[in-house]
């Protein structure tokens, strides 16, 4: 490479002309845009926007040029640049995600919250800076994600569709919400997605150490909808692409799973209780067994995990179950031990697929 000329233009765009006997590879690339990146870092203020950094390559020879030359867009070779809206759990755990990976695809460059107090806090715990007016984050970043509460997200769109976000990346990380809460984001030139960890967000100080563990569900608009996913594969994530449709159902699975499961560990507290147990000693006496039996089913998968008397057709332990669930009046409890036992007959089959469960399935539509 010859050399390079640099130019600015209007809407802070810069464009670097590299001189010299055919196109750079893409290792001089990569070592320019870390350079690139390291300048903007210290500056006071940085090109903005998805496309605040274009590379475009010249042949020497002037025969040799494209009528219009090829394009590059460094966002991804210098990182998006992150603004968090919102500093709960969320907001914590992802912008503090985003710095400990010391990914080269991301630079969180701040917060903001309506709580100023709370903007500061998630700035300290992730060194990184606190903004006063939604304004400024947004003209900062070329990436947005709203961390704020399912109710809030709405609020916080109508707020910053007022503000110059073209070729902006929105996203909200909402489960049970898609991307279509950002409704004329496309309209307004600015991209939309929802990016939802199936993940159970309990601490806001630590609950990033174990985040890369974690599946993400990403949808929205489909230009750059391939770069989001990309992102988030690069720290180490399995990522599924959904149905922005199917959104809602994607929720309900996550519901059962995670938050139901408290009510079936309330259930059996309460039948230990009826059993002579305290309840601090019914929890504490359950607690093991859930652990043990969620982790087994995480590491070999629901049916190679099943055990129990339904997986044994044992009819008559499940026919004295129920009655003793009768005998206590505890309808509530003996109907969801019907409707799970169906389905674990269901599981059962497969894993035994030569045994047979006829007699277990009429105790159980009794």
């Amino acid at each position: 490479m010859d050399g390079i000329r640099s130019e600015a233009v209007p809407d802070k765009l810069i464009y670097f002309e590299f001189i010299g006997p055919g196109v750079m590879d893409i290792y001089t690339l990569v070592t320019l845009g870390k350079i690139l990146r390291a300048v903007f870092s210290q500056a006071e203020t940085a090109p903005t926007g998805k496309n605040a950094l274009y590379t475009h390559f010249f042949m020497s020879d002037e025969s040799a040029r494209d009528e219009k030359p090829g394009e590059l867009e460094l966002w991804e070779v210098m990182g998006m640049r992150i603004g968090i809206i919102g500093a709960g759990k969320v907001g914590f755990t992802l912008g503090k995600y985003f710095v400990t990976q010391d990914s080269e695809n991301t630079q969180v460059i701040g917060y903001y919250s309506r709580r100023l107090e709370s903007a500061k806090e998630a700035a300290t715990f992730t060194e990184t800076r606190y903004y006063e007016n939604l304004a400024d984050i947004v003209k900062d970043s070329d990436t947005l994600f709203i961390t704020a509460s399912d109710g809030a997200i709405a609020d916080v769109w109508d707020d910053m569709a007022m503000l110059p976000i073209k070729e902006k990346l929105i996203c909200h990380c909402s489960g049970s919400i898609s991307s279509a809460v950002f409704f004329d984001a496309e309209s307004r030139g600015a991209y939309r997605y929802s990016v939802h960890p199936l993940y159970a967000v309990s601490d806001k100080y630590t609950s990033y150490q174990t985040l890369q563990n974690a599946y993400f569900a990403i949808e929205g608009s489909q230009e750059h909808l391939e770069d989001m996913v990309s992102l988030f594969r690069s720290l180490g994530n399995p990522v599924v692409a959904i149905d922005p449709t199917k959104k809602t159902l994607y929720h309900a699975a996550a519901v059962m799973v995670s938050n139901q499961v408290a009510a079936l560990v309330d259930m059996g507290a309460e039948l230990l209780q009826s059993c002579g147990f305290t309840r601090k000693e019914a929890e504490e006496a359950l607690s093991p067994l859930f652990v043990g039996n969620a982790q087994n089913i995480g590491n070999v998968g629901p049916v190679t995990a099943l055990t129990g008397p339904i997986e044994r057709g044992d009819a008559q332990t499940v026919r004295n179950h129920l009655k003793s669930l009768d005998a206590v009046c505890l309808y509530e409890i003996s109907q969801v031990y019907m409707t799970l036992s169906q389905r674990l007959v269901e599981i059962a089959k497969k894993k035994h697929p030569n045994r047979n469960y006829e007699q277990l399935e009429k105790e159980l539509q009794k």
